[in-house]
């Protein structure tokens, strides 16, 4: 069996969010900082923040560049995690949280405990996310777009998620909807869904959120962009789009259509971008030094 190891250099930190949840992350500095400048990555779905096989070459790229990468947890990292609540500086409960009990919307929480963690650095930040986290990096900035500590944002494959599970159920969406509600009145809203709805283990809360009528989540429909799209005319910053020629994330259109629909909802940046990665999958596996070349020099000549 061939040899495995994976190795970056940094430090493991920490931050509280607004809401005093405590969160890991990882810090990789460079040996002579070219400017106070963060590129902070958000996971995505039941991942965290070491899963990505090219969060290693980023940070290696980043880090040669003068710059620093923070790649962090939430609250949704994995499936299940149980996390330190602090009531006070010398007591905290357990509470258990993870990636099948996510409320989306609390995704806010923990990007602004992050970005605390890089104020108190001194630092600005370029926001990127992968997938699952893309939508929460973009939703972030479309309901915080005066947040002055952030100079761009770097979408990596961002997911149809209510698209893609209407696709997965087809006749049985709807069914599946009900089941989750009539769980939660019932008071069961923390008990998991029926495999056969999702396929993951999510609570009946968490698929409530997701794909209930008014779900934070219906922002890239790309078969239908007039669902979601309109809130990011708020979002001002550079922006830079990239998927795989084999991504899975479009739902019913293809890597190069969801590239101009996006491109279009984001009528008020002057500096947008739209990267294809031919033979790349939604993962870039075996394609992770293309990804890390084409983040790099955006970063480095737009941010």
């Amino acid at each position: 069996m061939t040899s495995y190891s994976r190795s970056i250099s940094g430090n493991l930190v920490y931050t509280l969010t607004p809401d005093r949840l405590e969160l890991e992350g990882f810090l990789s500095q460079p040996e002579k900082e070219r400017e106070p400048l963060v590129l902070l990555f958000i996971h995505g779905m039941y991942e965290n923040f070491s899963m990505p096989l090219f969060i290693d070459p980023l940070a290696r790229q980043i880090t040669s560049n003068g710059h620093h990468l923070l790649t962090v947890n939430t609250r949704a990292q994995d499936y299940f995690y149980y996390y330190r609540k602090w009531k006070s500086k010398n007591s905290f409960k357990w509470v258990q949280e993870g990636g099948s009990y996510e409320i989306f919307s609390n995704c806010l929480l923990d990007i602004e405990g992050w970005l605390n963690f890089c104020e108190n650095l001194g630092k600005q930040v370029v926001l990127i996310g992968h997938s699952h986290g893309a939508l929460k990096a973009a939703y972030y900035m479309a309901q915080r777009s005066k947040d002055t500590r952030i100079r761009g944002l770097i979408l990596l494959s961002p997911s149809d998620d209510i698209g893609g599970q209407k696709q997965r159920l087809v006749k049985r969406y709807d069914e599946a909807l009900k089941v989750a509600k009539e769980m939660v009145n019932a008071g069961k809203e923390k008990n998991l869904m029926p495999e056969w709805v999702y396929g993951q283990p999510l609570s009946a809360e968490m698929y409530v959120d997701m794909f209930s009528t008014k779900s934070d989540l219906a922002m890239f429909r790309y078969d239908e962009p007039s669902e979601g799209f309109a809130s990011f005319s708020k979002i001002k910053l550079p922006t830079l789009a990239i998927f795989g020629s084999k991504d899975k994330a479009t739902i019913n259109v293809t890597s190069k259509e969801a590239l101009v629909i996006i491109k279009k909802a984001l009528p008020n940046i002057k500096n947008f971008t739209g990267k294809i990665i031919e033979d790349a999958n939604h993962h870039y596996l075996n394609k992770e030094e293309k990804l890390v070349s084409i983040v790099s020099k955006w970063f480095n000549d737009s941010a």
